[in-house]
């Protein structure tokens, strides 16, 4: 007898495993790309981030896997990797972004020197693949800080989506579609009585 307490996924959830192994194999030929090009221009210092961009992404398409599988454990690492999709920001010499597959970008951004009016500005852009960019050695004078709605809007269905899960627990997977169908039908008929 399994214990096995996956549940067949909504088309929400499907939805949300192709944008992170579709972005998630667009990231790492990607990454690749541009370590061969470091690695080609001799600059060898610079191919760590794309090194850990690879594995970022590659581990991006397993967990778009497991969730397209409705592994559970698989859905709270989904909700991690797209909390880390939320904030866009570059303040001075740090920059951090990082999208898989989909972004959709509200910024805000100005110069941290004096500058004449009108000296910020209100942006929003969306873009198709995926990037990764950590930079804490760049000087720059100007800041953005944004909000990527998609990974936004992405990250709160997950989350909502574990809630009810939690609240409706799945049926596990014993003997067939036959048992889960008669288990749950049971169990909307104990509700409504």
């Amino acid at each position: 007898m399994s214990t096995n307490t996956e549940s067949r996924p909504r088309m929400g959830v499907r939805i949300v495993a192709l944008v992170m192994m579709i972005g998630g194999i667009v990231g790492v030929f990607g990454a690749i790309r541009l370590a061969g090009y470091f690695a080609k221009q001799q600059e060898f210092s610079r191919i760590v981030v794309p090194g850990c961009s690879m594995l970022l992404f590659a581990w991006t398409v397993r967990v778009g896997v497991g969730v397209w599988q409705a592994k559970a454990q698989f859905l709270r690492w989904a909700e991690v990797l797209f909390a880390l999709q939320v904030v866009v920001f570059n303040v001075g010499g740090y920059a951090y972004e990082l999208y898989t597959g989909i972004s959709a970008k509200v910024m805000v951004g100005g110069f941290l020197e004096p500058m004449p009016a009108p000296s910020h500005t209100l942006a929003a852009g969306a873009k198709f693949g995926s990037t990764f960019d950590l930079n804490l050695a760049r000087e720059d004078s100007r800041w953005l800080i944004g909000i990527n709605l998609v990974a936004l809007i992405i990250w709160i269905y997950l989350l909502r989506r574990s809630k009810l899960d939690r609240a409706d627990p799945p049926i596990p997977a014993v003997a067939g579609r036959e048992v889960q169908a008669t288990a749950r039908s049971e169990i909307r008929a104990d509700t409504t009585s």
